[in-house]
Order: C-alpha cells, then sequence, then structure tokens
C-alpha cells in the first residue's frame, strides 16, 4: 500500500501547483441560472442534484491545476442525510479524477469516540454485515486538544490505511490570538506547543526517502509572521495554509512552507474557486470561468517556487 506521502509527491510532480481544491455546497456558490432554480424548487434532492453537478463540474475543471481536493464537512453536513450522500459523491468522483481527498471535519475525542470518527473518515466501514466499501478520505483534519489520548487513534487509522492526518496548530481568523497565542508556563506561546507536539507525531511516523510524514498542520496564511517560525518548528510536516483567496492573504509570505523542490504545503482555495464564475470579466461558461481561476492560482503559486517557475 502507497503512502500518503508519495502519492501526494507524484501528483504534485505532474500539477506543479499547492492548489487544492475547496469544495463547499452553499447557495451563492452556484451559478446565476442554477441558484435561480434551487431558489425555486422545494425539492431538496432537485438542489442536492444541482450541487452535486456543480461541485463535480469544478473538480473536472481544476483537476490539471491541484493535486487535492478539501471538502468542507459543515456544508455537507447541513444538508443532512443528502449531504452525507453528497459527501461520499463527492469523494467517489474526485478519486476517479485522479485526486487526493481531504476532509475538512476538524473531529476529536477520546477513547472508542475518536476511533470512531477515524473509522468513519479514515477507514473502509465496518458493520455486522461486513464492510462497506465507502469512499473515505485519504486525509482528515483533527482539533489536537485532547492530547495523546484524543490524538493517537487517529495517527494509528491514517498509518494503518496509508492516510494522513492534519492537525489545527493556527488558524486564520483574527481572534485566534485569544487563546491561541496565549503564552504558557514554560515560556512558549499555545501555538507553539501545539506545533511542538505534531512535529514529534511526524518523526514517529517519517516515511523513509520523502522527508515528511503523513502529518500535516493547519496553519492560516493569513499568519504571515508566525508561519516561517511555526514552519521551522515542524520541519516533517506537510503545511495546510487557508486564508488565500476570499480571506485576502498575501502569497509571498508563503514561500518559507515549501522546500526547494515545491514540497511541504497546500494552499486550499474555496470561494475564489467556486465564486469565479461571478467575477467581473468572467467567461460565459462558468466551467471555463473555474477553470482559468484555477489556472491563475496555480501560475501565481508557482512563482514562489523555483523548482515551478
Amino acid at each position: 500500500m502507497k503512502g500518503f506521502v508519495p502519492r501526494l509527491r507524484a501528483l504534485l510532480a505532474t500539477t506543479r501547483s499547492p492548489l487544492a481544491v475547496g469544495l463547499d455546497p452553499t447557495p451563492e456558490t452556484l451559478p446565476t441560472e442554477w441558484r435561480a432554480k434551487a431558489a425555486d424548487s422545494r425539492d431538496p434532492d432537485t438542489v442536492v442534484e444541482l450541487y452535486r453537478r456543480y461541485l463535480i463540474g469544478v473538480l473536472e475543471a481544476c483537476r490539471p491545476f491541484a493535486a487535492v481536493t478539501k471538502l468542507q464537512s459543515a456544508f455537507f453536513e447541513v444538508l443532512g442525510w443528502r449531504g452525507v450522500r453528497l459527501f461520499e459523491q463527492c469523494c467517489r468522483e474526485a478519486r476517479d479524477l485522479g485526486y487526493l481527498v481531504l476532509a475538512d471535519a476538524k473531529r476529536n475525542d477520546i477513547g472508542n469516540t475518536a476511533q470512531a470518527y477515524a473509522q468513519a473518515f479514515l477507514e473502509p466501514q465496518r458493520t455486522y454485515a461486513g464492510t462497506w466499501n465507502l469512499p473515505e478520505a485519504d486525509a482528515l483534519t483533527v482539533t489536537p486538544i485532547f492530547g495523546d489520548e484524543g490524538n493517537r487513534p487517529f495517527l494509528r487509522a491514517a498509518s494503518e490505511q496509508g492516510k494522513a492526518v492534519f492537525f489545527i496548530v493556527r488558524t486564520s481568523n483574527p481572534s485566534s490570538a485569544q487563546l491561541q497565542a496565549l503564552e504558557l508556563r514554560d515560556g512558549r506561546r499555545f501555538d507553539q506547543a501545539v506545533a511542538d507536539l505534531v512535529e514529534g507525531y511526524a518523526l514517529e511516523t517519517l516515511e523513509p526517502g520523502f522527508g515528511y510524514a503523513p502529518v500535516g498542520a493547519v496553519v492560516g496564511a493569513t499568519r504571515a509572521e508566525e508561519l516561517a517560525e511555526l514552519r521551522a518548528r515542524m520541519a516533517h510536516a506537510i503545511l495546510l495554509l487557508p486564508g488565500v483567496g476570499a480571506q485576502g492573504a498575501a502569497l509571498a509570505p508563503l514561500a518559507a512552507a515549501f522546500d526547494a523542490e515545491g514540497m511541504g504545503a497546500l494552499v486550499p482555495v474555496s470561494r475564489g474557486l467556486l465564486q469565479a464564475h461571478a467575477e467581473p470579466g468572467a467567461p460565459k461558461d462558468w466551467k471555463e470561468g473555474v477553470a482559468k481561476a484555477a489556472e491563475g492560482y496555480a501560475r501565481a503559486f508557482q512563482q514562489l517556487i523555483p523548482a515551478w517557475s
């Protein structure tokens, strides 16, 4: 079984871009004519089908420029059981297109509850009737606040399945400093302590010959002043850098997250792709507009990385 890091490296060699396609099924992301149809419909199945067609179209349009797609679980869950089915359909279609699938669900707990969360997203579903080969994700975001008792069930599942876990270290929202920048008794900031914990996990699971572990860290791209420092603390973790696009993060500081070969980080973009059809001067064909936006992001990222420029 090929591990997460070698699979990611192989895909990045073809896309030459760290772009991760964010999938958020919300009404405002739909093209204008589809949005009107969704607003007029009283049939939830019709609305979810519109989401499915649009999200799959986005994946198809972005595939030449992106190796990873990030599904924000909350926007699927709010649609009820139909949303769970849509999540599964998007996972399946994304994998068929050649993407690695990152479930952005920010789960955690302890004991058998943590095990259940890990199984739900990272393992084939096991029941009394046997194994359901549902299209589980290739990676999952996890909140590390429970410590080892909460984190290790996810690490164990990821290791057994050739998957990855991305721990939340420093988020992109302005109020993150209320807790994540607090100084601890030993002089470290809270986010630094979490980063050190993540690097420890990475060293335990390092994949020989690749330089990185199937352990990642979420660090907001808007945290330019902390990014280089946190990267130094997590030299063997793959960074996920949200905040580019709608949140307005500058691109230049992100260069610190990548190595000379262009490995080391992924940059998710959601609204900047999903709503590209609404931008001034966008092509009339929404799929063409999404592809154009994805290409633009890919080229911008390539300018940061000497190996890809």
